[in-house]
């Protein structure tokens, strides 16, 4: 499976679990050895998707994940679903 076809099997899970209602959706990315724009792209996508849908969303970054965030200027992202469940 390539990155692509994973990060789009991401966001379907992600959008599955948050069209079902759940009260909260966790993404645990914690094993992401290497992230790109795509990866930022989705989780910014699925972000959105649940504050629309009052669904909260918890990301679990790998220290890659977060470098990536940072650099593309969008560690707020993290950061502001990490504080929902601090």
């Amino acid at each position: 499976m390539t990155s692509c076809e994973q990060i789009r099997v991401l966001s379907l899970k992600c959008a599955k679990a948050i069209g079902e209602n759940h009260r909260s959706v966790v993404v645990d990315l914690a094993h992401v050895q290497t992230a790109d724009t795509k990866l930022i792209a989705c989780l910014v996508n699925i972000y959105q998707l649940a504050m629309s849908s009052s669904v909260k969303l918890e990301l679990r970054p790998s220290a890659s994940v977060m470098e990536l965030a940072r650099f593309c200027r969008l560690e707020w992202l993290i950061e502001n679903t990490a504080a929902e469940h601090a």
